[in-house]
């Protein structure tokens, strides 16, 4: 189906954004399976692409927000999913996601320095995402110090820490490259140390 989608559209993966399409349904429910999703969540999708696992995620019963780079997907992804956006089920962000999530955090800084409350802030309880190559690095850089900031308290616990998790399709060379290697390996990086912060080894 999304080979054919992709002819109808004319449309190749740009090697420039790093896309790549997921289409195995198995890996797909997999990755909803694994990432627990279910009704209620609030869902962070970071290139939502084709839709695919947004379909996945949407028929579990979560609020899906899409974060959508490329012109042509973002239009065509809005009137494929036009129900679930008039239902409120799922919003779409067309944007850059280094760049929404920068923005999201000037405006929530903002908010704190004039005493405003940051409630109003949209959270959420996970990050699933089948990621583009070419930001895996960026991203997790910038998201993992934040994650107070981009999740919500656990439901019912408003006093509690926000917290959260994120879950992503890699390429095998980029995750072994992050959760095999030790301090001491030639392939141990400063991305290494975040990870091991900031990440459990389950």
């Amino acid at each position: 189906k999304t080979d054919a989608y992709l002819r109808k559209m004319d449309f190749r993966a740009k090697k420039s954004l790093g896309q790549n399409f997921m289409i195995q349904e198995n890996v797909l429910s997999k990755t909803v399976a694994y990432a627990g999703v279910q009704k209620g969540d609030r869902v962070l999708e970071i290139g939502s692409g084709t839709g695919n696992l947004t379909r996945y995620m949407l028929a579990k019963g979560a609020e899906v927000v899409c974060v959508e780079k490329d012109d042509r997907l973002h239009e065509a992804f809005v009137k494929e999913f036009e129900e679930e956006v008039k239902s409120k089920r799922l919003k779409v962000v067309h944007a850059d996601v280094m760049r929404w999530l920068t923005e999201r955090g000037r405006r929530e800084r903002e908010l704190v320095a004039s005493g405003g409350s940051v409630d109003q802030m949209l959270r959420f309880d996970k990050v699933v995402a089948n990621l583009p190559f070419n930001i895996t690095t960026d991203l997790l850089k910038f998201l993992l110090p934040r994650c107070e900031s981009v999740f919500r308290p656990p439901t019912g616990s408003p006093e509690s820490r926000p917290s959260g998790d994120v879950f992503l399709l890699l390429q095998d060379e980029a995750a072994r490259r992050l959760c095999e290697c030790r301090a001491g390996d030639s392939n141990y990086r400063a991305m290494n140390v975040l990870v091991d912060c900031f990440c459990s080894s389950t």
